[in-house]
């Protein structure tokens, strides 16, 4: 006489009602990411553009102490935007939208992220050596794609010390194209790097918590290259520094 005990029956129906709950519990977390992140770019989007307004003198001349105050006030709102846009990047690509993607040139899209990071005060004394190959096609998501390149370059600036140099260069490998940032710092830790592709990831150490920054970026540049059907690596650079590898498909599969 074959048949399953009393048990073992409960056991699987307690396993198929947590694993239902646990997939519930993703799409509610994925929803609420899109809709909070929705509610919260409209008025950004008002901020930001008023903000401009002040900072840019369109509203008349500002005190040089309110002018002080509207760039902050500038300031700010851009980087809750760009978090926005990265919140809702992450719950795209956590509910599966693949996204639009074509064939674009890496090197130019590197370029232009690279061009745009120098003019912020971060990068204000940094220096960028860059060698990137002519036509480096890619077959991507441009605007995630995008936001991914600025987070590995500003990740590069933003913990490293002033003055030092930041290696961005682009190659094709085959039917990869391939994006490398070194710099000069001390390093991405291991906790760092086995956590972040959970999203929020940041080192623990006093010296970050001074530091801008969500933690999203590293997590949104790995789910990125790896929705490509790419991968991205940290490494370590003898006598110290990080370079991370982002690799993506170079041409439609």
């Amino acid at each position: 006489m074959t048949g399953t005990s009393p048990c073992a029956d409960e056991t699987s129906r307690l396993r198929a009602g947590l694993a239902a709950r646990e997939l519930e519990l993703q799409r509610l977390h994925a929803s609420f990411l899109a809709n909070i992140s929705h509610e919260l770019r409209t008025p950004l989007v008002s901020i930001c553009g008023y903000a401009e307004m002040l900072t840019e003198g369109d509203a008349g001349p500002l005190e040089p102490a309110a002018g002080k105050a509207a760039e902050a006030i500038e300031r700010n709102a851009h980087r809750l935007r760009d978090l926005v846009l990265d919140l809702l990047i992450l719950s795209d690509l956590e509910g599966g939208a693949p996204g639009l993607r074509r064939a674009i040139d890496l090197s130019g899209l590197v370029a232009e992220e690279t061009d745009r990071l120098r003019r912020t005060p971060a990068a204000a004394r940094h220096h960028f050596e860059l060698d990137l190959a002519d036509g480096c096609p890619a077959w991507v998501d441009a605007d995630r794609l995008r936001r991914a390149a600025h987070h590995v370059l500003s990740n590069a600036v933003v913990h490293t010390p002033p003055g030092t140099l930041v290696r961005v260069g682009t190659t094709p490998d085959g039917a990869q194209a391939v994006l490398t940032v070194t710099d000069e710092g001390p390093g991405i830790p291991q906790e760092v790097r086995a956590r972040c592709a959970e999203g929020f990831a940041r080192a623990s150490d006093a010296d970050t918590q001074v530091r801008p920054g969500a933690g999203v970026g590293l997590a949104l540049a790995v789910r990125v290259a790896c929705e490509h059907g790419g991968a991205l690596t940290i490494g370590d650079v003898p006598g110290g520094g990080a370079r991370v590898r982002v690799r993506l498909p170079a041409s439609r599969p």
